[in-house]
């Protein structure tokens, strides 16, 4: 059986984000948001990973066995974003040629503060092109109009994310493709090596990954390394 990603040893993008709540005593809302959550999992899932779905008993089996069940107009919800999605000419081709949740485990070099650090990382691609070093990743959004989306990555720090999944695999452009569940249409934004997207997020991994190696990596020592 596939080893479970979230249960990997290396640190994650979502690990650096768990952090950063706990340092700042921020309220943990991920029940509150489990639906929402869930919902992106399962277009997620349509998109690429149907062998986890039943279609018949509107169930997602996740990697740890667990399965989660939807009701019908969330599942057809879910279709109508999916189905969206693989009508968009772009989309569609970045389907055909990339490999759905890719996994990469390597070490990352980073600098914070002129110090140079290493840290045991982990990251998982919606779709991934090995050939050209593009990367992708959908979200599912409240937001109405491209220029929410963008304010979004900044807020939910998709941006971090981006480029954490950048600098650990080398790869140069990074797609974060977000589809509005209030009005369908679909958000594109290409993250390239160096440009403000990446730079931003490259400033918010290198704190949180320092952070994590000062008040995590005694405990953890076996990933990190200075």
């Amino acid at each position: 059986m596939a080893e479970n990603y979230f249960d990997l040893p290396e640190v994650s993008s979502s690990d650096l984000g768990a952090l950063e709540r706990t340092f700042y005593g921020a309220d943990d809302n991920r029940d509150a948001l489990k639906g929402t959550f869930n919902f992106g999992s399962l277009v997620d899932a349509m998109l690429t990973e149907t062998r986890k779905l039943d279609f018949v008993m509107h169930t997602l089996t996740e990697e740890g066995g667990e399965v989660i069940e939807f009701d019908v107009k969330v599942w057809r919800d879910a279709e109508r974003l999916a189905s969206a999605l693989r009508k968009d000419p772009l989309v569609s081709l970045m389907l055909a040629v990339m490999v759905g949740q890719y996994i990469f485990r390597r070490t990352l070099t980073f600098n914070y503060e002129g110090e140079e650090y290493t840290i045991r990382g982990r990251c998982k691609f919606d779709g991934y092109y090995r050939h050209l070093w593009i990367g992708l990743d959908y979200k599912t959004t409240a937001c109405k109009t491209l220029k929410e989306f963008r304010a979004s990555i900044d807020h939910f720090n998709y941006d971090r994310q981006a480029a954490w999944y950048m600098d650990l695999t080398g790869i140069n452009q990074h797609w974060i493709i977000g589809i509005s569940k209030v009005t369908g249409e679909i958000f594109k934004h290409v993250v390239a090596r160096g440009d403000k997207t990446h730079r931003r997020g490259v400033e918010k991994y290198s704190l949180w990954a320092y952070r994590w190696i000062i008040l995590i990596g005694g405990f953890t020592s076996k990933l990190l390394t200075k």
